[in-house]
């Protein structure tokens, strides 16, 4: 059976557990921690950076001895599941700062098939629409579009419960490719994310704003160290400062 793939970043600002991991023995602790992990989940390969105040500490990138990762580096993009969704919701938050979307209209307004009438965009990006699905979300054109639509139903009252809702995001990024205009979802994440950010090595994948992105550790710390420059300096970049406190902010009570 084909083994999980994982890649793991992280990006913070303040001095923490790992601010001396340019020394030698920090180093010799994390890798055998992450060593650890790989064998725990049987993980085939693994890249890992740590950034603090916007450089680069530590990396790591450990492999298995096996055809699929002969010519693994820190260069070759990993799955990274639903870390898709920040980039989705980063894309939502660029149309609400252009005016082409309010986080607060019902999404049956940019989706018509949407089965609820008051349930929120913030609450699709937040998974507290109440809405639940039955089968995966498909792009228009396809024969099961209308399908998708029709056989989701109402679990909550709008704003009440979190229920993770995967495949919302997917709603979302229909809403982003038919208020920018275009076509395909994973474009608009390379010309308004990737391209400004010089990632590289990440890439989305087709009409979807789930899962499916392929990135690298240094790719993300891009994005983390980016999104915290704008928190730090209160200057724009790829989102106002404001639209970055909205990434962050509480939607519900623990």
């Amino acid at each position: 059976m084909k083994k999980n793939l994982l890649i793991a970043a992280v990006a913070v600002s303040l001095a923490g557990s790992l601010a001396a991991a340019s020394t030698v023995e920090t180093k010799k602790r994390a890798d055998a921690f992450l060593d650890a992990e790989m064998a725990k989940y049987q993980l085939d390969r693994m890249s890992c950076a740590f950034s603090q105040h916007g450089e680069t500490r530590y990396t790591y990138l450990n492999k298995k001895d096996i055809p699929e990762t002969k010519d693994f580096d820190g260069t070759t993009p990993l799955p990274t599941a639903s870390m898709t969704k920040v980039i989705t919701s980063i894309m939502i938050l660029q149309l609400v700062e252009e005016g082409k979307v309010c986080l607060h209209d019902p999404v049956k307004i940019y989706v018509p098939l949407f089965p609820s009438d008051t349930a929120t965009v913030a609450q699709l990006m937040t998974h507290t629409s109440g809405i639940r699905n039955r089968g995966g979300h498909v792009p228009k054109g396809h024969p099961n579009y209308e399908k998708f639509y029709e056989t989701m139903y109402k679990q909550d009252e709008p704003g009440v419960k979190f229920n993770y809702m995967s495949q919302g995001y997917d709603i979302l990024a229909e809403i982003v490719e038919s208020q920018t205009g275009v076509a395909d979802v994973k474009d608009v994440a390379q010309a308004r994310v990737f391209g400004p950010l010089e990632m590289t090595h990440t890439a989305f994948q087709s009409h979807t704003g789930q899962s499916g992105m392929v990135t690298t550790a240094e790719d993300i710390l891009k994005l983390g160290n980016h999104l915290l420059t704008i928190l730090r300096t209160r200057k724009t970049g790829i989102l106002t400062p404001e639209g970055v406190d909205a990434l962050f902010r509480p939607i519900l009570d623990p």
